[in-house]
């Protein structure tokens, strides 16, 4: 192992950091993003895994992250205005406002994959809900008619609508009579105020053979960004300490007790553009392909 230099200066500590940092990630194929115990998951449920590998997509994502963050000037230009603003506005909000922040779940060959479905799948209508900038809504766009989002954040709002999809209210966007294709909730769960209600309006909103795809990060901390002591009013208790544990619990308690079929699990990076100090972030995901009992 090569022994870290002693850098007296902070900034340029972490500049070495951050080299040190892609170096590593440049030589990586990442294996583990994707990987799981599978002795500590039941058989049932390892029948139902995906098995992903780091893409095409995903490296374009990684190197586009990588360019971004070498921008200097730039990134401190960000830092100035994230401290000012961040008096006033949440951290999504400052990240739609700057158009930075940008996050990666799947690939457009990876949802095809876990929908189980040919390349030239179509349908009518998607609807992703906490949208974003729609960098993830665009990696399915190409396969509906029509395409409905929602989000909180006005700052994202815009950047959605300039891409033209049809923003929904985010708190009034359930409407009983409209049923879609394949609904995505990704990420959104454990950032949600209430999560089981939102969970029962997406069940009432597929279609008779439609689809819902739920990415989670395990192990399950709710915090509710805009919300007052960031608690949600909701809480949804998970059994398990580990992501396995909670995976399990999930596909074989917790969905099908909430009127959901699990057909197929699989576990993915949450990756998100970084900044000065590193080139991304990434935490473990949970991918859910439900449909409604």
């Amino acid at each position: 192992m090569v022994s870290r230099p002693f850098i007296r200066n902070g900034l340029a500590r972490a500049m070495y950091d951050k080299i040190m940092f892609d170096n590593e990630q440049r030589n990586s194929d990442h294996s583990h993003w994707y990987e799981v115990n599978k002795s500590m998951i039941p058989a049932e449920v390892c029948d139902r895994f995906i098995q992903f590998n780091e893409d095409s997509d995903t490296e374009k994502f990684l190197e586009n992250c990588y360019e971004k963050s070498d921008w200097i000037f730039t990134q401190f230009f960000h830092l100035i205005v994230k401290s000012i603003l961040g008096f006033f506005l949440t951290k999504t909000s400052i990240n739609g406002f700057l158009g930075r922040g940008s996050m990666f779940v799947y690939s457009s060959a990876q949802f095809l994959e876990f929908l189980s479905v040919s390349e030239n799948f179509h349908a009518e209508a998607l609807l992703d809900i906490g949208a974003g900038d729609g960098k993830i809504t665009e990696k399915m766009d190409q396969f509906f008619d029509r395409v409905f989002v929602t989000e909180i954040s006005q700052p994202m709002i815009s950047r959605l609508e300039s891409k033209r999809y049809t923003v929904l209210n985010a708190y009034d966007w359930f409407d009983e009579e409209k049923k879609y294709d394949v609904i995505t909730c990704l990420n959104v769960l454990d950032r949600c105020d209430k999560p089981a209600t939102l969970l029962s309006q997406l069940k009432q909103s597929l279609k008779p053979n439609g689809r819902l795809i739920i990415a989670l990060v395990l192990p399950f901390k709710p915090f509710v960004e805009a919300g007052f002591g960031h608690r949600p009013s909701e809480f949804l208790r998970l059994e398990g300490k580990t992501f396995e544990d909670q995976l399990t619990f999930l596909s074989q308690v917790f969905f099908p007790n909430m009127g959901f079929k699990v057909h197929a699990v699989s576990k993915v990076p949450y990756l998100c553009e970084g900044g000065l100090d590193t080139s991304f972030y990434v935490i473990e995901d949970a991918l859910f392909l439900l449909s409604a009992i």
